[in-house]
């Protein structure tokens, strides 16, 4: 019977592996591959803590970070720390109660 994988991973993820007892450190791993199949394990790693990599069969203490799956070219980015064009103005259809 196979094994059934609900983690998934792809390159460029993060990997966070929490201690299993009090006093363990947490670890971290960037994915530079994917040996299994639809980003099942193993994954090829490198430890952030040592830049050591290899092949990582990770268990149930792992949490996997997906970075940002969006990127905004510069040109298209919006300045949140602008107020918005018409901010502090009421619609000329309010009225003064606006």
């Amino acid at each position: 019977m196979g094994t059934s994988w609900s983690m998934q991973a792809t390159v460029g993820d993060h990997l966070e592996v929490v201690g299993r007892k009090v006093g363990d450190h947490v670890r971290g791993a960037e994915v530079l591959g994917v040996r299994g199949a639809c980003g099942a394990p193993p994954y090829v790693v490198r430890w952030d803590d040592d830049g050591h990599e290899g092949l990582f069969f990770p268990c149930g203490c792992v949490r996997v970070h997906h970075p940002a799956a969006v990127h905004v070219a510069e040109d298209d980015a919006i300045d949140l720390r602008r107020e918005p064009v018409g901010a502090g103005t009421r619609p000329p259809s309010m009225g003064a109660g606006w």
